[in-house]
C-alpha cells in the first residue's frame, strides 16, 4: 500500500504519521520524488509509484478524489476509483468516466476485500 501525492514526500510522511498509520505503507512518493514537471497529473508519477512499489501500475487500485489523481492513473493504465469526500461529485465523476466506479470514503473500499 502507497501514498502517492502532489504534495512533498515529507508532507505526505507527516500526515500519514500524524494518523498513526505510516507502518502500513509501503511506500510514500510526491512531487519531489521525480522531475516537478513529472509528477501527478503525468502518468510519469504512477509509472514511479509503481516502480517503488515493485508492481506494474495496472497491478495498483488507485484511490483517489480529484481529476489530478484521476489522469495519472487512467493515463497509466492503472485501474482508478473515484472518492468523493475530495472536491468531486458523483456527477463530475460520471461527467467524466460514465463507467467510475465511486465511493463516499477511501475506506470504504473494504467492501471489495
Amino acid at each position: 500500500m502507497g501514498l502517492l501525492t502532489r504534495g512533498s514526500v515529507e508532507y505526505g510522511t507527516r500526515a500519514l504519521t500524524m494518523m498513526g498509520v505510516i507502518d502500513d505503507f509501503d511506500a510514500v512518493v510526491g512531487r519531489d520524488s521525480i522531475d516537478y514537471d513529472l509528477a501527478k497529473p503525468s502518468p510519469q508519477a504512477m509509472f514511479e509509484f509503481a516502480r517503488r512499489l515493485g508492481v506494474k501500475p495496472s497491478e495498483i487500485l488507485y484511490l483517489g478524489d480529484n481529476l489530478t489523481d484521476y489522469y495519472s492513473a487512467r493515463d497509466a493504465g492503472t485501474p482508478y476509483i473515484g472518492v468523493l469526500s475530495g472536491s468531486m461529485s458523483k456527477e463530475r465523476w460520471l461527467k467524466e468516466n460514465p463507467e467510475m466506479v465511486t465511493l463516499q470514503y477511501a475506506g470504504d473500499v473494504i467492501r471489495f476485500f
